[in-house]
């Protein structure tokens, strides 16, 4: 057996993923880098103005920073409401003395499992923070660069 092989023959199937609504963009989130969805219980600490950080907040006996995705990219800040739902993110590069840190959803995630089939790359410009667009099916889906991401989640927690 050749090394092509043996490299696919340990690739799943299908990725278990949830597919998370923001206000302008639905994001794919593989479900192993999601600890929890939760609804907003308190309002965080105040945050930076003019950031993607909305402030920290408490989960689980733990303070994290609750980011919005659309403003870390240059977009506008959606409004924090008591309904909103959020993601918590296992923090594994530069934000991993955090531990974990939490995305503003505008709604609640829906599961999908992903395959090759399923998934292909759209034509989109690319953008920071962002591996790649995705098309599955009639539904596009932003695909988080989490590396890049965390560096900005870790710049926060410095300040």
């Amino acid at each position: 057996m050749n090394q092509t092989a043996l490299k696919t023959e340990s690739l799943p199937d299908r990725i278990p993923c949830l597919l998370a609504p923001l206000s302008d963009r639905k994001l794919l989130l593989p479900i192993t880098a999601v600890a929890e969805v939760i609804n907003t219980i308190t309002m965080p600490e105040a945050g930076q103005d003019g950031t993607a950080l909305y402030g920290w907040m408490t989960w689980r006996d733990q303070r994290i920073p609750l980011i919005s995705f659309e403003a870390a990219l240059g977009g506008a800040k959606p409004q924090l409401k008591l309904e909103n739902r959020m993601a918590i993110i296992n923090a594994i590069g530069d934000a991993s003395g955090l531990g974990f840190y939490a995305i503003l959803l505008q709604g609640l995630p829906t599961p999908i499992q992903v395959n090759g089939d399923s998934l292909r790359e759209s034509d989109e410009a690319k953008q920071k923070l962002v591996l790649m667009t995705v098309q599955l099916g009639e539904e596009k889906a932003t695909v988080a660069d989490f590396s890049a991401v965390e560096a900005v989640v870790a710049a926060f927690s410095k300040k």
